[in-house]
Formats: C-alpha cells, sequence, structure tokens
C-alpha cells in the first residue's frame, strides 16, 4: 500500500518544460542542479547570491549558466516559467503550509506532494511541510515520502525538499537532499 498525490494538470506543461532534454540525447541534471531548480521555483525570482546563501555554498556562474543555456531558466533575476505558472506554484506551496500548520504531528500524519516530471526517466521530486512539534517526525516523513515515491514510481532518484512551517519566510529549508534508490 502507499499513497501518492500528483500535482494539478495545469502544471503539467511546465513540469514537461523542466524536463526536456535540451542539452541534446539523454543528459540529465546533477543533483546539484536539480536542488537549484526547486530552489528558483520555490523562490523565484532569485539570484545567485540568494541561492548562494540558501545552500551555504557558492553557486557557480557556471552552473546558473548551463541552466540557462539548456533553457531551464532564463536570464535576470532567476525564474521558471511564466507569472501564471509561479502564481500556481507559490498557491500549491501555502496550500501545504496551511495543511500542515492544522495537522497534529504524528508519524502517520504527513503532509506533502510528490512531482513526477512526465519526460523524466529517473527523478521524482517530494515536497514536505511540518509545524516544528513535528520536527522529530520529520526524518521518518521524508523517508516515507520519498520511499513510496520511489515505489511507486519506479524511479531511481527523489529530491526532496523539507520546509517547518513556523520559519516559512526566515529559512528556506530545513531539509534538501536526494534519495536513491539501491538495487539488491
Amino acid at each position: 500500500g502507499g499513497w501518492q498525490h500528483r500535482t494539478h494538470s495545469r502544471f503539467a506543461g511546465s513540469i514537461r518544460a523542466s524536463q526536456s532534454p535540451t542539452r541534446g540525447g539523454a543528459a540529465g541534471l546533477s543533483d546539484l542542479e536539480a536542488m537549484i531548480l526547486i530552489a528558483i521555483a520555490d523562490f523565484q525570482p532569485i539570484t545567485r547570491s540568494e541561492l548562494s546563501k540558501t545552500f551555504g555554498k557558492e553557486i557557480s556562474r557556471d552552473t546558473i549558466a548551463g541552466l540557462r543555456n539548456a533553457n531551464f531558466i532564463g536570464s535576470g533575476l532567476l525564474s521558471i516559467g511564466n507569472i501564471h505558472n509561479q502564481t500556481e506554484c507559490t498557491e500549491a506551496f501555502e496550500k501545504l503550509r496551511s495543511d500542515a500548520s492544522r495537522t497534529k504531528p504524528a508519524p502517520e500524519n504527513v503532509n506533502g506532494f510528490v512531482v513526477t516530471p512526465a519526460q523524466s526517466d529517473d527523478v521524482v521530486i517530494v515536497f514536505h511541510a511540518f509545524r516544528r512539534d513535528g520536527l522529530a517526525f520529520e526524518e521518518l516523513a521524508i523517508r516515507r515520502l520519498a520511499g513510496d515515491a520511489l515505489e511507486q514510481t519506479g524511479l531511481s532518484r527523489c529530491v526532496f525538499i523539507s520546509r517547518m512551517i513556523e520559519a516559512w519566510d526566515a529559512a528556506p529549508y530545513s531539509a534538501v537532499g536526494v534519495i536513491r534508490r539501491t538495487t539488491s
């Protein structure tokens, strides 16, 4: 068993565009590039300097140029999609924040959503939100969401971001990372 939230069909075009092969052949995103795109989608518009602060390390001009040359992002302030898609993305995050604020923290109560890019052959994205009093369950929730997403999609990597609702505007993420499916 398990469950999975999927994004609204209105987001399909943007998600497909972000995963279409633009570098020639089947070249994919590195884990860092995928996380940078998630941060840009979440905080757009954002500067490279702000991205560096978010990740706690320098994000190189070459990395941004590579994403720009592959048509993943635009020039100037970093953004993905048009203003309509940005608004929809912001609304989805605000709904997640609202749902998490009303849910009693417990191992069985997990607030998150999963985005499975239609043209991705190896990455699923998990967004997780929790209340401060649910911090003890954060790692378990991430592992559950990521494990379910990997199992249900059959993909090999899960990029996740986790945010505490009380620090939503002050701290970008509580946790950001990649979980890989292991084969036995």
